[in-house]
Parts: structure tokens; sequence; C-alpha cells
């Protein structure tokens, strides 16, 4: 049986020494929990089951 892989370019040479892995990504952006944020006046927030004063 002929080998199936005989047409295939050879695969790239592996470096002996792992490339250089970056630091893990770190969002910028991600919530802190401790930190107040602005709610905005929305007309889902409001509380229809409060009595008026």
């Amino acid at each position: 049986m002929e080998n199936p892989n005989h047409l295939n370019e050879p695969n790239e040479a592996i470096p002996e020494v792992n490339p250089v892995v970056p630091e893990p990504n770190q969002v910028l952006d991600i919530h802190d929990p401790n930190k107040m944020i602005d709610i905005h006046d929305d007309i889902d927030l409001v509380d229809y089951d409060e009595e008026d004063p």
C-alpha cells in the first residue's frame, strides 16, 4: 500500500527551544467589584409597588 502522506510537504522544523510565551492577557476594562458604578435613570429600575408619599 502506498503511503498517503508521501505527497505532503514536510512539517516545519520544530524549534528546540519553546517560543517565548507572553504573559496571560490582562483585561484592562474588567469590572472591579469594589468600584462604584453610575446607574443611569432607567424606567426598568423604578419600583412601581412602592406607595407614593
